[in-house]
């Protein structure tokens, strides 16, 4: 048999949680709707999250206090976009749409992060990117369409997908400033 503690270095058993708790983000997002407000939900959900890892990166945050303090006004933006106002616009859109064209809309991640790096940075995507972009989206509609790529003319847009559009691009601003952030 193998040992339980020979799963903690299996990267593919890491991988699949982290999906799960991405994805599961979503559904209780979606659930929570009428419960919580997205603030609520947003400062809940993290405040958790640190409280729980607060106890492995205490040491090294207190470490590394001359640096937070010195970048502090990018690392607060880095927070504001890839945590809070990321996560709120994703709640207040999953009270208009289902989880499912949420997660669709989040699928077009890759394209507005392409195109802030180039307004921000000029970065330019490779040939390589633009064919991951390409199928992404090809695979995206075919599950909207379920098939019958005809239907692409006859889709609506509700506050829900635009709310999600407007949270792709908050992280996609996150993710390219990411670039810029310290590099201890």
């Amino acid at each position: 048999g193998v040992a339980p503690w020979a799963l903690l270095k299996n990267p593919y058993l890491f991988a699949t949680l982290a999906i799960l708790c991405w994805s599961s983000n979503w559904l209780i997002g979606r659930a929570m709707r009428a419960e919580v407000t997205p603030v609520g939900l947003t400062f809940w959900r993290w405040f958790v999250c640190a409280s729980l890892l607060l106890p492995f990166t205490g040491r090294e945050l207190w470490r590394q206090r001359f640096v937070i303090a010195r970048d502090w006004k990018l690392l607060a933006t880095l927070s504001a976009t890839g945590i809070a106002f990321f996560n709120m616009t994703l709640y207040m859109a999953l009270h208009y749409t289902t989880a499912v064209n949420a997660s669709l809309v989040n699928s077009t991640f890759p394209i507005s992060t392409i195109l802030l790096s180039w307004l921000i940075f000029r970065d330019r995507a490779t040939a390589r990117q633009m064919a991951g972009i390409a199928v992404t989206m090809v695979g995206v509609a075919v599950i909207v369409t379920q098939g019958d790529l005809e239907l692409l003319t006859g889709l609506s847009r509700n506050p829900g997908d635009l709310l999600a559009t407007l949270a792709v691009f908050i992280v996609s601003a996150y993710n390219v400033l990411l670039k810029k952030r310290p590099q201890e």
